[in-house]
């Protein structure tokens, strides 16, 4: 019985990875299809890139239906150039169906024509497995808050890894603060991203990455419901 459910997980876990790969190669490719094209007022007269045809052919039947071309065309009418930052599967949001995935892109934009401009933008896309493959079904990004917190002082906790995951999981167990028991250990940040046990004992694991503006971002939580007193 025990071997049966070894290679049941075992089989699980197979899946989950060859989905998780397939996903985030997804997001990958369709930042590539952005590669040589460029928005309609960031062109420099003709010297950079044509238009998005490959990024809008790779979006799912379903949210072209809610987007058209036109409309596609003008949310990226600025710009110039974009490069995919970093990609990070968000498994309580994915199936062997559907899938979420965290992104940070690196934006070159054009404003008035003339000005260029560097920004950088986070946030989530969401993609459905179709006959033709994995294909986004909604973009979620906005830009990075670069100002209030590195300039202004504004909830410096933002840019502190533990903090940002202690605080994320204050709801989960329905409490203004963790008690005094809940001691967090600092991961290692080399790498920009981090699983942090908040209370020391897998009571409660979140996920976080480091964004170009400094602050950290929550882009997975996995929790018991019991609570050390």
């Amino acid at each position: 019985m025990n071997a049966v459910f070894l290679s049941a997980f075992l089989l699980a876990s197979f899946v989950a990875q060859g989905v998780s790969n397939e996903v985030e190669q997804s997001v990958r490719d369709w930042y590539k299809a952005f590669e040589g094209s460029a928005g309609v007022r960031a062109q420099y007269q003709g010297y950079v890139g044509g238009r998005f045809t490959r990024p809008y052919d790779l979006l799912a039947p379903a949210l072209k239906e809610k987007m058209s071309r036109m409309v596609f065309e003008e949310t990226y009418a600025e710009l110039a150039h974009v490069q995919l930052v970093q990609a990070h599967l968000i498994p309580a949001k994915t199936t062997t169906r559907e899938g979420a995935v965290f992104v940070e892109e690196e934006r070159t934009v054009v404003f008035n024509n003339t000005v260029p401009a560097v920004a950088w933008y986070e946030g989530t896309l969401q993609l459905a497995r179709t006959p033709d493959g994995w294909r986004i079904t909604a973009i979620d990004l906005q830009p990075e808050d670069l100002i209030s917190v590195n300039y202004g002082g504004h909830q410096p906790w933002r840019n502190d890894p533990v903090e940002v995951a202690r605080i994320a999981v204050q709801p989960i167990y329905g409490v203004p603060a963790l008690p005094a028991s809940c001691t967090t250990r600092a991961p290692a940040l080399e790498s920009g991203i981090a699983d942090i046990d908040v209370c020391g004992d897998s009571r409660a694991r979140v996920r976080v990455v480091k964004l170009h503006s400094g602050e950290w971002r929550v882009i997975n939580v996995e929790s018991r419901p019991s609570l050390p007193q």
